[in-house]
């Protein structure tokens, strides 16, 4: 499950179902490769570091048409892109991000955390503003599967005109990437996403 600056109808048409297997505990050379992040309802995700910095989750089938679908983020916490991948791929498949507040923080304890204003474009639509709260935690120790990895907590909240939602990430700061964990919004349970794997992607 990836983190969206934007309500899950809003993305309806480009979000679907989706969420495989797992091994080896991940060390922060494999990011070199990539690493396969498995969760507990059976969820797939690849993570990248690209060569301009970013990150690079795609999300394994998904898409609305069940194919998948990739973001492109800052610290895997600030997305600046999501988009359909492979044969569903094209500018009407895609959302971008703009955020205005000052630099893009990586988290840490110690941190306050990033507040602004994020601007999302959908294709034919207005853009969609909306106020973002990310509020940096504590360094924790997390337990995935039979591994063990140090995590910052990171909680934010998205205040749009007629509604907000809030989301829970693990950010891991040997990787450098950040993963969704939970959801919350008005007139529904919290969602939570168990993190069951992390490891290295084959080697290519």
């Amino acid at each position: 499950m990836r983190q969206l600056v934007c309500s899950a109808a809003l993305l309806a048409g480009l979000l679907g179902p989706g969420m495989a297997l797992a091994s080896a505990c991940a060390a922060p050379g494999d990011m070199k490769q990539g690493l396969r992040l498995t969760y507990g309802a059976g969820g797939t995700t690849s993570v990248r570091l690209r060569s301009d910095g970013l990150i690079e989750f795609t999300e394994i089938g998904s898409g609305a048409d069940g194919g998948d679908l990739t973001f492109a983020s800052r610290y895997g916490l600030y997305d600046l892109e999501a988009a359909a991948a492979g044969a569903g791929a094209g500018p009407d498949r895609r959302v971008t991000y703009d955020y205005d507040g000052g630099p893009l923080i990586e988290p840490a304890p110690g941190e306050t955390g990033w507040v602004g204003q994020v601007i999302a474009t959908f294709p034919g639509d207005a853009p969609v503003p909306e106020t973002a709260a990310f509020v940096f935690g504590s360094e924790v120790k997390v337990a995935v599967g039979a591994c063990s990895f140090d995590a910052v907590t990171v909680e934010a909240t998205f205040i749009r005109a007629r509604d907000w939602e809030g989301q829970s990430f693990l950010y891991f700061p040997d990787f450098g990437f950040a993963t969704l964990i939970g959801r919350a919004g008005p007139g529904g349970p919290k969602e939570r996403y168990e993190l069951t794997a992390i490891e290295p992607l084959p080697a290519e």
